[in-house]
């Protein structure tokens, strides 16, 4: 995307633990979701959404193509456009048996989000759709799970099928909110009239506890991210120990320090050396969507932005060079109330006084939102330096979602 008219990219090895080669751009290949298949000839056919200078390189196109040499060895053609929903994108194009399939979403990212397949005795078509297409949506069905789509088909070595795919998991009243961003769900393929059927609930997947500590001893752990930087450039770890933020937040994005957040319910916090300069933790979509708590001078403050407004809370006095700062989701204090306007969750911001727990605010979660600030990704965990240099000497992370009844749609 940093070099979008350059065209597709494409990286190789031997060996998937790498070294991998420098990239190849494929002059000529100008969108987004390329796909690569091979015929039994060893011919490459790329396909992709194009977003050409011309209507037959727009849409879903494809060529053969030389990867080697990043060279098209024909004009894109369009191939099948889908069922006349928005937005046709995401090709995959897939050979079992005598037929070549291709795989697309269709009808956006949000709630009208589809799977849709057609089919060919040639990678190139015409190709004709699947009679009981779309053949996954969760489009104005019940459930947490919405937004299902951009799947892709996988053939284990039993020969079974899987279709891994997107969606989110949303809570709240009306329209419903996500906050983790879009995740990774993955269910069984049945063949019919070899046509695939997607079985849902078919795949059973352990659940993974997402809690972790970290005193911030030896290299930085890659779990650790910078949203528009490199964290070796804005955070290290004294021999002492610790954790030393090096850029102040005054420069934007690229002096957090964040991790992602994976799970519905959470609490967060961070042991901070007041005397070692004031430090911020937040809980974000992107610079104009976040809540947060901070420690400097002396004192405890809850903030807060949406949007254009940024407001204080609240604040108290400390008396304590080592300050916990805290956040964590909970249950809307609305929650259950018909009719009412409920978010996904509360956000509380706190820290710890000499009495224990000290809550400074308590904010709608829908407002650190994906609904209400856009993007895909969903919210991380910040922690940010007020002063040209600040210390933390610990962070811990805990996962605290209960454990639900099954849902078939939920198989993460």
């Amino acid at each position: 995307m940093s070099d979008f008219g350059a065209g597709h990219l494409v990286v190789h090895t031997d060996d998937p633990r790498g070294p991998w080669s420098e990239p190849v751009f494929i002059s000529g290949a100008i969108g987004i979701d390329p796909d690569i298949a091979w015929d039994d000839g060893g011919t490459c056919y790329l396909t992709w959404c194009g977003f050409g200078p011309t209507p037959q390189q727009s849409g879903i196109v494809q060529a053969r193509v030389n990867l080697e040499e990043g060279i098209l060895l024909e004009p894109p053609y369009r191939v099948w456009q889908g069922t006349g929903l928005a937005y046709p994108e995401g090709p995959h194009l897939y050979q079992r048996d005598s037929y070549w399939y291709l795989l697309l979403a269709e009808g956006g990212t949000e709630r009208g989000h589809t799977v849709t397949i057609a089919r060919c005795t040639s990678p190139a078509g015409p190709f004709v759709p699947c009679p009981a297409n779309p053949i996954l949506t969760h489009r104005s069905l019940p459930g947490a799970v919405q937004n299902v789509g951009h799947a892709d088909l996988l053939e284990r070595e039993d020969g079974s099928w899987v279709a891994a795919y997107l969606g989110v998991r949303i809570q709240g009243s009306s329209p419903g909110f996500h906050v983790i961003g879009r995740e990774t769900f993955v269910c069984a393929i049945d063949w019919s009239d070899d046509w695939p059927v997607f079985v849902e609930g078919g795949v059973t997947i352990p659940t993974v506890d997402h809690s972790f500590s970290d005193d911030f001893v030896g290299d930085l752990d890659p779990r650790w991210i910078s949203p528009s930087g490199d964290p070796a450039s804005i955070a290290r770890s004294p021999l002492d120990g610790g954790l030393e933020l090096m850029s102040s937040i005054d420069g934007g994005d690229g002096s957090l320090l964040c991790t992602r957040v994976r799970d519905l319910s959470w609490s967060a916090s961070v042991t901070v050396d007041a005397a070692g300069g004031g430090v911020r933790m937040v809980v974000r979509i992107d610079d104009r969507h976040w809540y947060g708590v901070e420690v400097r001078d002396g004192r405890v403050r809850a903030m807060g932005r949406v949007g254009d407004l940024t407001q204080e809370f609240a604040e108290r006095d400390i008396h304590s060079p080592r300050t916990v700062l805290r956040i964590s989701t909970v249950v809307p204090v609305n929650a259950g109330e018909l009719g009412g306007n409920v978010g996904p969750d509360d956000i509380v911001l706190g820290f710890d006084g000499a009495d224990g727990f000290v809550e400074l605010a308590r904010l709608d979660g829908r407002y650190i939102s994906t609904e209400v600030a856009g993007g895909f990704t969903g919210r991380m965990i910040g922690l940010g330096a007020l002063t040209t240099h600040a210390r933390v000497l610990s962070f811990s992370y805990k996962d605290s979602t209960e454990s639900e009844s099954p849902d078939p749609h939920d198989v993460r």
